[in-house]
């Protein structure tokens, strides 16, 4: 039997990426907004809001990918994997907008972590493991399984920030 032919990989637009991850960003933020107006919608939405920022970071983390040149590396949910991917320089940015905004959050972190209980690890790579796969169980919750810890919503401003940076794209 003959061997199939491999497709070569599609050439991807970052632009296109980072346009698309935007719409999700920007969704993501109005129910954030809309849950803190009304706290009984909030419940209603903490899901969903988190599901989208999951997303928003996963293809925000892809563009980057994509501007270096690793088509092949923006694969699967992980966002973890994602981010091992990317080059150093890109790593290095984040982690310092993700330690700086951890800085400045501190008191809500801290207030968070005594009212649920939960620890929240303030190191990056410790926060993608153990959030990097909520994209896919947020979304098959209702087959009963465990809730994901999910405590990484701004990740993906902060991928937003390194691209602005190097491009120069608006929101």
């Amino acid at each position: 039997m003959a061997k199939k032919a491999s497709s070569p990989t599609k050439v991807v637009d970052p632009r296109h990426v980072y346009r698309h991850a935007m719409g999700y960003l920007w969704a993501e933020s109005f129910l954030r907004t809309k849950a803190g107006e009304d706290p009984q919608f909030g419940q209603i939405v903490n899901i969903a809001g988190a599901t989208i920022s999951a997303f928003a970071s996963e293809l925000m983390l892809k563009c980057l990918l994509y501007l270096e040149g690793k088509p092949n590396a923006a694969k699967g949910h992980d966002l973890k994997a994602l981010f091992d991917s990317l080059d150093k320089a890109h790593q290095d940015a984040i982690e310092k907008l993700w330690d700086k905004k951890n800085r400045e959050r501190k008191d809500q972190l801290d207030a968070v972590e005594k009212g649920s209980g939960v620890k929240i690890a303030r190191d990056l790579q410790t926060a993608l493991a153990e959030c990097g796969d909520a994209f896919v169980e947020f979304r098959y919750l209702y087959e009963g399984k465990p809730m994901p810890s999910f405590y990484i919503a701004f990740f993906p401003q902060h991928v937003r920030d390194v691209i602005k940076q190097e491009t120069g794209w608006p929101e």
